[in-house]
């Protein structure tokens, strides 16, 4: 019985690293360009954040933060037309695990591609805009 109890009292004791895991690594992609992108992203429904910058095109969204993870993308994916913006938006939920021994989330990696079907406002300048 005395050895049932130390081997449940050994269980307990779990060396996790002292690193930080990033939740969910966010890519953004559009067959147009993207510009002046935003990422933010929401857990279990709690206030939006934006996300950290992580490389080109990528943020991290969360650091630790296991459960539903709501992303929340808006780009202009018009940049080749320096006379027009196409807004963009896209919002996807994202399920984040943790590691069997609860030390650690285990990063997801999500890739969004903004297509013009993403588009939910346009607006381009006009002659009189412009000044010409």
């Amino acid at each position: 019985m005395i050895l049932l109890i130390v081997m449940a009292c050994g269980n307990k004791s779990i060396d996790c690293s002292n690193d930080t895991r990033s939740s969910v690594v966010v890519t953004l992609e559009s067959e147009t360009g993207i510009d002046a992108p935003i990422v933010s992203y929401s857990v279990a429904e709690a206030e939006y954040q934006t996300a950290d910058p992580y490389a080109d095109n990528q943020w991290i969204a969360g650091w630790e933060e296991s459960g539903t993870i709501t992303l929340l993308a808006e780009a202009n994916i018009c940049p080749d037309n320096p006379d027009c913006i196409c807004l963009a938006q896209q919002q996807i939920d994202v399920l984040v695990p943790r590691t069997d021994d609860d030390c650690h989330v285990i990063t997801q990696e999500v890739t969004m591609t903004f297509t013009e079907a993403d588009i939910i406002d346009t607006a381009c300048l006009t002659e009189e805009d412009s000044g010409s």
